[in-house]
């Protein structure tokens, strides 16, 4: 029968965060072992989402990340990745092995590189261990440790499930958490508040050449993880965050936009202004993008090319 620390362990080891409270208590209570346990994880959305679009390799790489805050060396590499592709094992199986071959210190094959791991995976379970308690002792918390969507076809892990990888990732043998920085991680989790029918929206930086009169426009394009199921108003205001100064490089702009019911992205324009004055490098300037149905505000940066010349 698995421990708590044990299904922690492989907590980490495939989505590299904490056991929420429930989830680990129904393991616990069901008497699983690790084996029972790696193989229904396996199954499960989160599990697809996070490994699906890798590589056999990159696979095998993130749980190494996972577990230890290493890349895989190559023979570790090649070896798990080529019983992937024999067939011999599926990915969750090799989280057993790995935690297995780190805690067995009296083995003749035991190196220091394995006393590295485990110092890692001891830090990192022991925090681990330390979140899920801060989760199930916190108001709110519980609710909002919850992946913004588990739908099996559409599972989206949200802002709080992401802020908690955060936390965990910057853990490792020589970083051990403190009460203090768990109570404020959850603290951010808490006042994100449930994440539930909440989406994640991408906005990516974008660039226009600038040009020595009148103006051009840079869009930036709007897209939400998924396909809305009502309206999504966006706020946007562009902000003086950059080298560029509204009113000479660029119309100042504070507005909204809306991703209708039925799609999944929408465009923003942006006026750029023309001169012929030589800034070199560019200038940039940002855009703050927020909304009531959003995960987390975005920014994206906009980058106005220079396109004038000194004089010969």
């Amino acid at each position: 029968m698995a421990t708590a620390a044990q299904l922690q362990q492989l907590y980490i080891a495939y989505f590299g965060r904490a056991a929420d409270p429930s989830g680990l208590d129904y393991w616990v209570d069901s008497g699983t072992s690790t084996r029972a346990f790696a193989a229904n994880m396996y199954s499960q959305p989160e599990f697809t989402n996070e490994y699906s679009s890798l590589s056999v390799e990159a696979q095998v790489n993130q749980i190494y990340i996972n577990l230890f805050g290493r890349a895989a060396d190559n023979g570790g590499l090649l070896y798990w990745a080529g019983q992937i592709n024999a067939g011999n094992l599926e990915l969750a199986s090799i989280a057993n092995d790995l935690i297995f071959a780190v805690n067995d210190t009296n083995s003749d094959g035991y190196t220091a590189q394995h006393a590295l791991d485990l110092a890692c995976l001891t830090s990192k379970t022991n925090a681990a261990v330390a979140y899920t308690e801060e989760i199930r002792d916190v108001a709110g918390a519980p609710l909002a440790y919850q992946a913004a969507s588990s739908d099996a076809d559409n599972y989206v892990p949200g802002l709080n499930f992401e802020t908690a990888k955060s936390f965990m990732s910057g853990i490792d043998g020589d970083t051990t958490h403190t009460a203090s920085a768990i109570t404020s991680n959850v603290a951010i989790i808490v006042a994100n508040g449930p994440q539930t029918g909440k989406y994640s929206l991408t906005v990516d930086d974008v660039s226009v050449t600038e040009g020595d009169s009148g103006s051009k426009v840079l869009t930036y394009v709007l897209t939400l993880d998924r396909e809305a199921t009502e309206d999504v108003d966006i706020s946007f205001e562009t902000v003086d965050t950059g080298s560029a100064t509204s009113g000479d490089d660029f119309n100042a702009s504070s507005s909204s936009a809306t991703i209708s019911a039925g799609q999944q992205s929408t465009s923003v324009d942006i006026t750029i202004l023309g001169d012929t004055e030589i800034e070199t490098g560019g200038e940039t300037f940002n855009v703050y993008f927020s909304g009531s149905l959003l995960s987390s505000a975005v920014t994206a940066t906009g980058t106005i090319t220079d396109d004038d010349v000194a004089a010969a």
